[in-house]
């Protein structure tokens, strides 16, 4: 039984997250092992932002009751200040590149992300992002590109993995490009539903989902995106829990 879950919450752009169960158990023993793994992507927060929320906050943050705090180092290979692209590529693969690269080492090399990984250890993965999900943070973990902004490209590089599902906005990188290719046509051959709103992502009895709710770059919620964060979530999760 394959389950990983990679969705976002709320933040700034985007976040990801990513969970994760293992296809079979050890017979006779329970399992000591980590199973699920929820990885949370504020874009652009830092231990300042956290830290801003606690001294504001009229009640204790989650973020305190965790066991263990950490810090990932993220500054770019030829930059102090980090890009999304440097960001996220870092946060996936634990590989520097420069601004402005996504899924690349700082010469151009493809490196090898987390959800590459649990793909080939047979795990269920999946994106949300409340951003588009050629956007550098969430392409991070999908796409081997030197410029964050082939979002053309990035978006043919969603063909090349065994993600599950992935919910955002983009959908014009899939459908209306400059190369005339039709990607949508092209996820339906690998059995993806295709859904283009939430209504239809809430309805979706496929095991494998494509949900590209915006032409480009989602609006931030207070400005009309909804419950499109929880509500993609949700789905997500009951999706990736029947494989």
């Amino acid at each position: 039984m394959k389950k990983l879950y990679k969705l976002p919450i709320l933040l700034i752009i985007s976040m990801i997250f990513v969970s994760c169960y293992p296809s079979r158990q050890i017979a006779g023993k329970r399992n000591p092992g980590v199973k699920n793994v929820i990885l949370l992507i504020g874009d652009g927060m830092g231990v300042a932002t956290v830290y801003a929320a606690m001294s504001s906050s009229q009640a204790p943050l989650n973020f305190e009751r965790f066991p263990v705090t950490g810090l990932q180092i993220t500054y770019s290979a030829n930059a102090y200040i980090t890009d999304s692209g440097a960001a996220g590529t870092a946060l996936a693969s634990g590989s520097k590149t420069k601004n402005g690269a996504i899924g690349v080492d700082e010469n151009g090399n493809p490196v090898y992300s987390v959800l590459a990984k649990a793909e080939e250890n047979g795990l269920a993965t999946g994106v949300v992002a409340t951003s588009s999900v050629t956007h550098a943070t969430p392409a991070s973990f999908i796409a081997h590109q030197s410029s964050r902004g082939s979002y053309e490209d990035i978006a043919k590089d969603f063909l090349k993995t065994d993600v599950d599902v992935f919910i955002g906005g983009g959908y014009d990188h899939f459908a209306r490009r400059s190369d005339k290719l039709n990607l949508i046509d092209s996820l339906k051959a690998r059995g993806y539903e295709i859904a283009t709103d939430l209504a239809m992502i809430s309805r979706s009895q496929s095991n494998k989902l494509a949900g590209l709710t915006y032409p480009g770059q989602p609006p931030y919620r207070l400005k009309g995106r909804g419950d499109m964060l929880p509500s993609s979530t949700a789905r997500a999760l009951e999706i990736l829990s029947r494989n």
